[in-house]
């Protein structure tokens, strides 16, 4: 079987052959397609190669976005109940990080070859040879440092892409598609920092109230756009703090040493904010009516599990108490 350095060199051809750049999706559809992971990705490439076609951008995607939906409906799959898509896009990662560091450890290979080759051309150039020898020997010297210093200026351009490529992957793994809030695993992480290094923090659960009967009269294109706007307001009003959208119409708010009656105060600002827009949908300009929330409020002092229930069952008294209310382990805020 092919070892890593050799597989990522062919996923790179492969890549570069039909002008992919070179993504963690794409890395990803060149990985299952050269080591036979995927049979109907494997047949459906090959009908390009038959035909000898290029594969487009759009194309890839399709191919990964099949392979994806067939990995979510398998019963077999191991699938993340919580970050849903998130832990496919860390499998992309992780094969292109494979590839990456093959590519690393290949180029230093390349060093290390070229310099002992030039090494030994150096004791043969002090030898007591022939001016022609010399002559020869230096030429080849020369020929090798021209191709070692190619070599390893394209390698180096590589490896640039990739560490730039898997930036902005891991980044992007951390933000929620929808909204552009950060999201659940970037929470978590947030969250399991501050119990690790023992930060007290305030902790919010965020709902939007009602929010069945926007998706339901309006259509889950303006639900969706409702979820991105109270986020941006969120965001704004919460800053410096995290706001992550926590799932659904939920976000979760940390704010780091900050206690549960001074996070109670602020989100009521923006949950106020929230109240008083008055928003339309921009293509039958009808009224969506208004559109409020609800949220709870607790301190973590070391354990951020216990937190999240008592933010959870202070979200529900919100709720039962009649929306559009902030109620914390110090006070209720509402309307």
């Amino acid at each position: 079987m092919n070892d890593d350095k050799t597989i990522g060199r062919k996923v790179l051809a492969f890549l570069e052959d039909h002008h992919l750049p070179p993504t963690p999706a794409n890395y990803h559809l060149g990985h299952l397609y050269i080591t036979d992971g995927n049979r109907r990705i494997v047949e459906e490439i090959g009908t390009y190669a038959s035909d000898k076609l290029r594969i487009r951008q759009a194309d890839a995607d399709a191919m990964m976005q099949r392979h994806n939906d067939h990995a979510a409906n398998d019963d077999d799959a191991e699938a993340d109940p919580e970050t849903g898509h998130d832990t496919r896009r860390q499998e992309e990662v992780d094969a292109f990080m494979a590839i990456a560091i093959g590519l690393m450890k290949e180029t230093r290979k390349a060093t290390g070859e070229l310099t002992t080759g030039l090494a030994e051309e150096s004791a043969m150039l002090t030898s007591d040879l022939d001016l022609e020898t010399l002559r020869n020997t230096a030429l080849r010297m020369l020929e090798r440092s021209r191709k070692a210093e190619t070599d390893l200026r394209a390698a180096t351009q590589k490896i640039k892409r990739l560490q730039s490529d898997l930036t902005e992957a891991r980044t992007s793994s951390l933000v929620d598609e929808l909204s552009k809030l950060p999201n659940r695993r970037a929470a978590k992480q947030l969250l399991e920092r501050l119990e690790e290094d023992r930060i007290p923090s305030a902790i919010a659960i965020v709902d939007i109230d009602h929010f069945k009967r926007v998706n339901d009269t309006f259509g889950h294109p303006v639900g969706d756009r409702v979820i991105a706007h109270v986020g941006r307001i969120l965001t704004e009003t919460m800053a410096p703090d995290m706001v992550a959208r926590w799932g659904g119409e939920e976000y979760l708010v940390i704010a780091q040493e900050g206690s549960s009656e001074t996070l109670a105060e602020r989100l009521d600002r923006a949950r106020m904010e929230v109240a008083s827009r008055k928003l339309k949908v921009r293509e039958t300009d009808a009224q969506l009516g208004d559109i409020t929330f609800s949220a709870g409020v607790a301190t973590s002092s070391e354990n951020s599990t216990d937190a999240m229930e008592k933010a959870d069952a202070l979200l529900y008294e919100a709720k039962q108490s009649g929306r559009n209310r902030i109620c914390s382990s110090s006070k209720s805020k509402a309307a």
